[in-house]
């Protein structure tokens, strides 16, 4: 779209809050993304600020300073990274022009994908490579593939593959980065994934099921060439299965670096049914549908069932009743839900007080239920001393931070869950939902389309789209991204209610009518927080009802009343003091006075 460009080199330079000969420069030294048009013996240059926002991301994440750079300007014109950090205050998003789809594509996966954090090193070959190249080596994980034929094993693969990214990167999180390459990466060759990635290393493997038996074959190879650095294969008891995975990120880990700062792990000995409910539950759990997370419980609840000392089986338990009890998902009322989710979270730790995922789940109850918001911060810091790369930690902390008012942080939290797991859709999303809360609709859009790319048919990135939309007066654009998601699920009534208010809003007010009807028919049928009925009527401009809802909402502890400070829905009651009033009762502060 005609906004994503920049059409010379002032622009380029004012985008960037550079001088034009700094830019020039880091086109030629450092790969910068112009694109170059000739008209006869004249010439034109053009950039794209998706691409350049990509490349940005890219040298941080890459930990290019270009202060250390002896090419680079003077203090006043402090390089791309400061730049980055600007953009964060006054740039446009990350846009995607359809007709460069994949070109787009590699930037944006280049751009966010080096992050997590991981191991060391042993063999003469690895450590010649490392002394060649000082700072954080890069290892590319594909995932694992299942080879076995069970109609359960993708699921138990996919956990697996999961739990080696965790506990490769808890061995050493600071010499070397570790790489989830989606699955669309399976057949890639490795010079490709040097190049796209900056990989040093790519690591592969399969796991195979064979009754009580299991099966894990890894193979590390170095990037560049493909050159085979170390394999091997493990058999055991499928009970033994979490003492294998310990026992092949230990392996990997000493082929990887210099000396280990830690013992091997010691096995921890696991029903093998209880691990594969559990397993096929967080597969279920990471989808984040209402349907789905439904099913994770049922399956949490099997693992807890055979095992009833399996402490992750409890965390995921807790995990999904209280996304159950969450907008837009709202399957059970916040007062059933979360209580059963502190339950369990409670009950994880009794059994394994280091489960940073429990410690997360009792810190957005904390916040966005009991209203608690000192008791929520101390168990997010918990959580994260626990895990310091634990995406899921910073992605809820992130929560904290925006109902608390602190937006810009909320950002800068919620970006680093995503360079943790650059390629997940939810944590894409979320970064786009703290733009949107800042109202930088524009970023928050592309931040949204950046998510839909991972995952085409990801729910809530369409919510979050046509919610920017919405704000931005794109009413059409707002309503076919609201249309588009009823036709997966047709009586979502988080998205009736977003669709009904930007009817109101955009003065179709009997359409708008037409839907609250619809909505509360539906609630005769199901549950239906207030919040949404309020939705409707604050977009109506019929306050004093927009405020009865919100006071039932607020009986019924909705989760998303923590966010009223700035959630820019509210803007029609802004100037009322009730929304004042309300706000102060939830404990939070009033609303920044840029939103008043």
């Amino acid at each position: 779209p005609p906004e994503d460009c920049l059409d010379s080199w002032k622009e380029i330079a004012d985008y960037l809050g550079r001088q034009v000969r700094t830019v020039q420069r880091w086109e030629k030294s450092e790969g910068m993304p112009i694109d170059r048009h000739f008209h006869g013996k004249a010439g034109t240059v053009k950039a794209y600020k998706s691409e350049i926002d990509a490349w940005l991301q890219q040298r941080h994440a890459l930990g290019k300073d270009p202060k250390e750079d002896p090419k680079e300007d003077s203090d006043s014109d402090p390089g791309p990274a400061a730049a980055e950090g600007e953009l964060r205050k006054t740039s446009a998003p990350p846009f995607s022009a359809q007709r460069r789809h994949l070109r787009y594509i590699a930037a944006f996966i280049l751009g966010i994908a080096v992050a997590i954090g991981l191991v060391f090193l042993s063999g003469r070959e690895l450590r010649g490579a490392f002394s060649r190249k000082p700072g954080r080596i890069i290892l590319a994980v594909k995932p694992f593939q299942g080879l076995g034929g069970n109609p359960d094993e993708e699921a138990i693969t996919q956990g697996f593959t999961e739990e080696m990214l965790s506990r490769l990167d808890l061995l050493h999180p600071e010499r070397l980065g570790v790489l989830k390459l989606p699955a669309s990466y399976a057949d890639i060759s490795p010079d490709q994934i040097s190049s796209k990635f900056k990989a040093d290393y790519i690591l592969e493997g399969s796991v195979r099921m064979d009754g009580q038996k299991f099966a894990i074959t890894a193979r590390l190879m170095e990037a560049k060439d493909g050159t085979h650095v170390w394999g091997n294969s493990y058999e055991g008891d499928l009970q033994e299965s979490i003492a294998m995975q310990n026992k092949v990120a230990f392996a990997v880990a000493l082929e990887v670096l210099d000396n280990l700062p830690h013992p091997e792990p010691p096995a921890v000995h696991v029903n093998r049914d209880a691990e594969v409910a559990y397993l096929q539950g967080r597969y279920f759990w990471d989808k984040r549908t209402a349907e789905s997370l439904s099913k994770a419980v049922d399956l949490f609840r099997k693992s807890i069932q055979i095992d009833p000392g399996y402490a992750p089986a409890y965390s995921g338990l807790a995990d999904s009743y209280s996304l159950l009890g969450t907008v837009p998902n709202n399957v059970i009322p916040p007062a059933e839900a979360f209580p059963k989710a502190e339950d369990a979270a409670r009950r994880a730790l009794q059994l394994d007080e280091s489960l940073a995922e429990a410690h997360v789940v009792l810190g957005y109850s904390n916040l966005v239920y009991e209203w608690k918001f000192q008791d929520a911060n101390r168990e997010f810091q918990r959580a994260l001393q626990l895990q310091p790369k634990n995406a899921n930690a910073h992605h809820f902390y992130a929560y904290y931070l925006t109902a608390t008012g602190q937006l810009e942080k909320a950002t800068e939290e919620a970006e680093t869950a995503l360079n943790l797991d650059p390629v997940s859709p939810i944590l894409s999303t979320a970064v786009g939902e703290t733009l949107y809360q800042r109202r930088l609709y524009d970023r928050a859009i592309g931040q949204n389309r950046a998510a839909l790319m991972l995952d085409q048919a990801y729910l809530p990135a369409l919510v979050n789209l046509g919610r920017a939309f919405a704000q931005k007066g794109m009413h059409q654009q707002a309503r076919d991204a609201f249309q588009k998601i009823l036709t997966f699920v047709p009586e979502d009534p988080a998205v009736l209610s977003l669709l009904a208010n930007d009817y109101a809003v955009s003065g179709d007010k009997a359409a708008a009518r037409k839907v609250l009807i619809q909505l509360q028919n539906l609630a005769k049928k199901r549950y239906v927080p207030s919040l949404y009925i309020a939705v409707v009527h604050a977009g109506l401009g019929e306050n004093d009802q927009a405020f009865q809802w919100l006071e039932k909402a607020y009986q019924e502890r909705c989760d998303y009343l923590v966010y009223l400070p700035s959630e820019p829905l509210g803007d029609t009651l802004r100037s009322d003091p009730r929304y004042a009033e309300l706000i102060h009762r939830l404990g939070l502060q009033t609303p920044p006075a840029q939103m008043q």
